[in-house]
């Protein structure tokens, strides 16, 4: 595995700001700040919107992520991910049971809508138990479905119905789940919480995990380096001062020290990019290959002077 390690007076900004400043206790005020932005907004868009958005769970996670490696300082790492997954864990159940809550205000002050096919669900239950007390012969076809002859009453005694009557039999259906739902209490919303919970919110769940893990995770200076901030040629450094990194040596020859260089002048950038001209635009590294291969010394840097700090 690759050490990284960073040069003192290196600009770490250019890492990320408060690298390696970080500690357990920032860390995970971090995450639960990124937990609570991303479950507001959750909550937020389904209060007006009236969708639960189970995919919203990645962006909280990706919060959650941003957060914990904020607050440790960008250092990543396994107990960093943990730490960070755990937070999502947390982060994503309380959301959910926020939509849920809201989703049951809505549905209990009328803004929720009843549709046809929840009604009639509701007269056939109704049907179901005057036909059990009555003992009128009925066909079962399975335990999820109602008989063929309770559900032809309930669809009969639907379209029966004026839109007046439909409507005072939804403002029944809502009291009698208040009501219902107030006497349960606390089993109330523990069953509506698991039967709201399906698999594509298990599966948003995991992802979101994953992302707050694989966020937290990964070493900003690594980012740095793959986006292009910094590299790990080895070579010289250019006549624009840009920082870059090679092999150490030593007992630590599998690390990456960063070097740090004095910014260069325009006068020394402009005789930098004439030499890269003059030479084919070939790096330091490939013109000392080549000469070797020919048999003759490396070619000098062009006249170009850095001054680098190495980390012992």
């Amino acid at each position: 595995m690759t050490a990284w390690r960073v040069a003192p007076g290196f600009p770490k900004g250019r890492i990320m700001k408060g690298y390696g400043e970080g500690n357990f206790a920032k860390a995970a005020l971090g995450g639960a700040m990124g937990a609570a932005v991303g479950a507001m907004i959750w909550v937020m868009l389904a209060f007006f919107t009236g969708w639960q958005f189970g995919i919203f769970a990645i962006v909280l996670g990706g919060f959650v992520g941003f957060g914990v490696g904020q607050g440790w300082g960008g250092r990543g790492g396994l107990a960093a991910g943990v730490l960070a997954g755990s937070i999502a864990l947390v982060g994503v159940l309380a959301a959910h049971y926020g939509v849920l809550q809201v989703a049951i205000d809505q549905f209990f002050s009328g803004e929720y809508e009843v549709d046809d096919e929840l009604m009639l669900d509701h007269i056939a239950w109704g049907v179901l138990e005057e036909f059990e007390a009555a003992e009128v012969e009925m066909t079962y076809v399975d335990d999820d479905s109602y008989p063929p002859e309770v559900w032809a009453e309930a669809e009969r005694r639907w379209a029966s119905m004026d839109e007046f009557e439909r409507a005072e039999a939804r403002e029944a259906f809502i009291a009698q789940a208040e009501t219902d739902a107030e006497n349960a209490g606390f089993f109330f919303d523990l069953f509506a919480y698991l039967f709201t919970f399906g698999f594509f919110d298990l599966l948003c769940l995991g992802l979101a995990v994953s992302t707050a893990f694989k966020i937290a995770s990964r070493n900003a200076l690594e980012a740095a380096v793959s986006r292009g901030m910094v590299t790990e040629d080895g070579l010289s450094l250019t006549g624009n001062g840009s920082q870059q990194m090679r092999k150490s040596g030593g007992t630590e020859s599998s690390g990456f020290t960063l070097l740090a260089a004095a910014p260069a002048t325009p006068l020394r950038a402009a005789e930098g990019a004439a030499a890269e001209k003059a030479t084919g635009g070939l790096s330091m590294r490939e013109r000392a290959l080549r000469a070797a291969a020919a048999g003759s010394p490396p070619l000098p840097e062009d006249g170009r002077e850095t001054e680098q700090r190495r980390v012992a």
